[in-house]
């Protein structure tokens, strides 16, 4: 497990073009959808996500529940560089959570359940949330990020149907399979 090997508290991210406000505001008019909102939806088994800013930010919004307290709508940063998922202070400010000394919690996340940390303290996405690569494993997601000329394009699709195998883990044929690639002029 990634507990086991990478130290959550000391991972850190560059994201001094993504704030709370940015995510209130801008963020949420892109995805037409209202950041940390309460909602009825539990699970998602297809959600388009945007590109967002010069950086190429993918964020995609998720319903996170935690305890029995009604589901909210969260964005999160799709990072792939990162094995584990982080949620900001704000959003367990919004849910009425204290956090343990732990600093994790187990939360129900596109009604799937996860482990989540607090960014750590000096790290420089305190205010963001981040989607691990375990989760988007744990769930069997297909994520597929697409750039054209007209503009940036991303949609994750969970199976749920990722089963862990033995030590040795084969990686499935869908990963790599490719359409059709086209380059523009010659190589």
């Amino acid at each position: 497990m990634p507990e086991d090997n990478y130290p959550s508290n000391m991972y850190d991210l560059l994201l001094i073009d993504l704030s709370s406000k940015a995510l209130h505001q801008e963020v949420s008019e892109m995805l037409n959808v209202t950041y940390l909102a309460e909602t009825t939806q539990k699970e998602l088994k297809e959600v388009k996500a945007i590109v967002y800013g010069p950086n190429y930010r993918v964020i995609v919004s998720l319903p996170v529940k935690i305890g029995r307290r009604t589901s909210r709508n969260v964005f999160f940063i799709v990072d792939i560089g990162s094995p584990v998922t982080y949620i900001c202070e704000e959003v367990y400010k919004k849910f009425k959570v204290t956090l343990p000394d732990s600093k994790s919690y187990h939360i129900l996340l596109n009604n799937h359940p996860t482990i989540t940390h607090l960014p750590p303290s000096k790290s420089h996405f305190t205010e963001n949330n981040v989607l691990g690569v375990e989760f988007l494993k744990s769930t069997g997601a297909d994520f597929i990020l697409k750039f054209s000329e007209e503009r940036e394009s991303a949609f994750i699709r969970f199976n749920n149907k990722y089963e862990v195998q033995s030590q040795q883990q084969s990686i499935p044929k869908h990963i790599f399979q490719l359409e059709e690639i086209s380059w523009p002029g010659k190589i």
